[in-house]
């Protein structure tokens, strides 16, 4: 999806511009890659030229040690089928041709295709699923199997969190899957053994003690542990993340300093909104302003509404009278027998229900004058949102190329700003 490129983009664009600000050091932009990510219900599909399209494979475990099969090369015919005969429609099914061939794992294919993206703007690509990289972390993983003091540290820190932002994970006693080919399962202490989730494998602590030392590549981090081996591996000056990362990586900070880990500056990733110029044009026709298109729905009906001019009829002033009058004669009611009240009370709120549904169906009959309105509201509403999630979370950057042409990625590049917070939209022609 989108965010993966920007997220790239925005590494190597703060990479350049503290090399300006800091002539006397040198930074480069790294890309960590999660292969030993096992959720193929989210990386197994794409949201291509308006369609879905699923990898309907039967391999298992981690998705970066997955081979592309006959599966994967269907599901890229079916891809190329979407396509309305546009030439760089089909150079961008043959990229995916070139580095997804029958064989390669899915991690060395996507390492191959980010490399051509992006290698000669400087980008180093990492896959810590490694024996020699698991190597340095064998102290690391030793702890967490047998101390599970970063299960106590979490907790600790979310403790201390919860007033300012919502939780977004909390770790387990041990954070640690069993890695191998076709299997990536938990870890789990029962007794004095170490039992992996889903199999018969089962270990005394001088057993997986022994594994560790032998195979550390069959230990891999959650999402609790692997900020913590990502800055163990390779020391950074700062990571680039979405709000939801970077918010279960400030649970993470007394696990930092136990380990004695840097830990690095929390960057929260730049965000775009590619459109159509049309679509920018008809958002002003319908006096409309981008932040408003980020309300929810009856909230941005209203908006609309009001601002063409259209009056939404209601019964405010009729509510306020009611309940005047209901006070009062409660107020009756219980100077002459204090039990009334609560009677009352129901006769109010049931008169006043009665008053919100006929108010509903007055706005229902109004929205249906004013259909073709709100739709065009909905039009512009689906150019920022796909499917009704952040148009960054589910589009495919290769479907923008396609909508779009020209260089896309040069566009996005020259228009991100490594220091900002903000939401950029981009109004581009379609081609």
């Amino acid at each position: 999806p989108l965010y993966f490129i920007y997220k790239i983009q925005h590494a190597i664009q703060l990479a350049k511009s503290l090399n300006e600000l800091f002539p006397d050091c040198y930074f480069v932009p790294v890309y960590y890659m999660g292969s030993e990510d096992a959720d193929l219900l989210e990386l197994g599909r794409v949201f291509f030229m308006g369609k879905w399209f699923q990898w309907e494979t039967s391999q298992t475990g981690a998705v970066g040690r997955m081979q592309v099969d006959d599966a994967l090369l269907f599901m890229i015919n079916e891809m190329e089928k979407a396509l309305t005969g546009d030439a760089s429609g089909k150079k961008e099914i043959e990229l995916f041709r070139k580095h997804y061939q029958v064989g390669k794992t899915i991690a060395a294919a996507t390492f191959s295709l980010v490399h051509e993206l992006f290698g000669e703007e400087g980008l180093l690509i990492f896959d810590a699923d490694d024996s020699d990289c698991k190597r340095h972390c064998i102290e690391l993983f030793r702890d967490e199997l047998f101390q599970n003091k970063s299960n106590v540290l979490v907790k600790e820190t979310i403790d201390s969190l919860l007033s300012i932002y919502p939780i977004q994970t909390s770790g387990r006693a041990i954070n640690l899957f069993y890695l191998d080919d076709g299997m990536r399962s938990r870890i789990e202490q029962e007794g004095d053994c170490f039992i992996v989730q889903g199999s018969t494998l089962k270990f005394t602590k001088a057993e997986i003690e022994q594994l560790l030392i032998a195979h550390p590549e069959k230990f891999s981090p959650n999402v609790i542990l692997r900020p913590l081996v990502q800055e163990k591996l390779l020391p950074n000056v700062a990571f680039i993340g979405g709000g939801s990362e970077l918010a279960y990586w400030m649970e993470l900070m007394s696990t930092f300093n136990h380990f004695n880990v840097p830990f690095p500056v929390l960057i929260l990733r730049n965000s775009f909104a590619i459109v159509s110029e049309e679509a920018m044009k008809k958002v002003a026709q319908l006096k409309l302003d981008v932040a408003s298109l980020f309300k929810d729905k009856l909230e941005l009906e209203h908006i609309l509404l009001e601002r063409n001019g259209i009056s939404i009829s209601n019964l405010n002033e009729e509510k306020a009278e009611l309940q005047s009058i209901y006070e009062k004669m409660q107020t009756k009611a219980t100077a002459q027998e204090k039990t009334l009240f609560n009677h009352v009370d129901a006769l109010k709120n049931d008169a006043l229900k009665r008053v919100i549904q006929l108010e509903k169906k007055m706005l229902r009959q109004e929205k249906k004058k004013q259909f073709s309105l709100l739709n065009d509201g909905q039009d512009c509403v689906k150019e920022f949102f796909t499917n009704g999630v952040l148009q960054e979370r589910v589009e495919n950057y290769f479907s923008l190329c396609i909508k779009y042409g020209g260089d896309l990625k040069k566009i996005t590049n020259q228009h991100q700003q490594p220091f900002s917070k903000t939401f950029n939209i981009l109004a581009i022609p379609v081609q």
